[in-house]
C-alpha cells in the first residue's frame, strides 16, 4: 500500500485484523512483533518491503499494530487496533497514568476475537480474565498518544535491590553492541538477597569481544540498576522446541565473569 492509499482509506479499513492480513498478503509486508532493530530501513530498501510492528500472542490475537498513515515511532509496537480495548493496570488491577509501565490488558469489541479459554484449565482461565479484562501477563506502557511500547514478561523480570529490572531492556540494550550476535539476561542469586543481573552472549565469529568491553558498553547504553553484574560467554544459546531461548538453563555457569571481583583492589 501507499503512503496516499494508507492515508485515504478509513480507519475500519486499515486497521482490522482481517484487513491488516490481506495487506500483508497483497502487498508485501513483514510483520515484526516488538520493537524493531536499528537497520530496519536498509532492509526495507534492500528487499522491497515495508516492516510493520505488531504486539500480538495466540491468546489475544494482534491487538496492537502499527498505523501506516503514521512515521514509525521509535520503541513502539504500535497503536490499539480496531476491535480491541487495550489498557495498562496496577498490581491492583487499576489503570495507571499514561507513560507508566504495569501489565498490558486487553479486552475484545466482539465475542471470539481472542481465546475463549484454557482448554480444561478453569481456574487458569479465570485468572486470566479476572475484572473482565485478559491479563497478558506482559509489562507494557502507552504514552499520551496511544503508542503502547513493549517492556517484557512479567516472569522475565529480574529483582534487583529493590528494582523490578526488565531482562528484555537488557537485552535489547546489549544487542546494540556490534559484536554481541545473541543475548539472554537472566537473574541469579544474590548474597545481598533478591537477585545479581547476568546476561549470556554469544559474539559475532572473528570479534575478540571481552566482558570489560561489554560492560563498558552497557553503562552507555543502560540505567545504573540495569547494568549486569556477571557476564559469560557460549558459543550458542540453548533454545527450546519453539526456537525460545531456555533461559532456566542459563543461570548457572563455570566462566562467569564478576564485575565486583574484577574492580576489587
Amino acid at each position: 500500500m501507499t503512503a496516499a492509499e494508507a492515508a485515504t482509506a478509513s480507519p475500519a479499513a486499515t486497521s482490522s485484523p482481517r484487513a491488516i492480513l490481506a495487506r500483508f498478503l497483497r502487498f508485501g509486508f513483514l510483520a515484526w512483533g516488538g520493537p524493531v532493530p536499528e537497520w530496519v530501513e536498509a532492509f526495507e530498501a534492500r528487499f522491497g518491503l515495508q516492516v510493520v510492528e505488531l504486539y500480538g500472542s495466540v491468546e489475544a490475537s494482534i491487538p496492537v499494530t502499527q498505523d501506516l498513515g503514521r512515521a514509525r515511532v521509535p520503541g513502539s509496537c504500535g497503536r490499539v487496533t480496531e476491535g480491541f480495548e487495550v489498557r495498562i493496570h496496577d498490581d491492583s488491577d487499576e489503570p495507571v497514568a499514561p507513560g507508566m509501565p504495569g501489565e498490558l490488558v486487553v479486552r475484545p469489541a466482539h465475542a471470539s476475537t481472542i481465546l475463549d479459554g484454557y482448554f480444561g484449565m478453569p481456574e487458569a482461565t479465570a485468572e486470566a480474565f479476572r475484572n473482565l479484562w485478559f491479563h497478558s501477563g506482559d509489562t507494557a506502557r502507552i504514552d499520551e498518544d496511544g503508542n503502547v511500547f513493549f517492556i517484557g514478561r512479567r516472569k522475565d523480570a529480574i529483582r534487583r535491590r529493590g528494582e523490578n529490572i526488565s531482562a528484555f531492556e537488557v537485552e535489547e540494550g546489549i544487542l546494540l553492541h556490534p559484536d554481541v550476535l545473541e543475548c539472554a539476561a537472566v537473574g541469579v542469586p544474590s548474597e545481598l538477597t533478591e537477585e545479581e543481573v547476568k546476561v549470556v552472549l554469544v559474539a559475532r565469529p572473528g570479534s575478540e569481544l571481552t566482558p570489560e568491553a561489554v560492560l563498558a558498553h552497557a553503562e552507555r547504553t543502560l540505567a545504573r540498576f540495569q547494568v549486569p553484574r556477571f557476564i559469560e560467554f557460549a558459543e550458542a544459546l540453548p533454545k527450546t522446541p519453539t526456537g525460545k531461548i531456555a533461559k532456566h538453563l542459563l543461570e548457572a555457569g563455570e566462566t562467569v565473569w564478576d564485575r565486583d571481583l574484577a574492580a576489587a583492589p
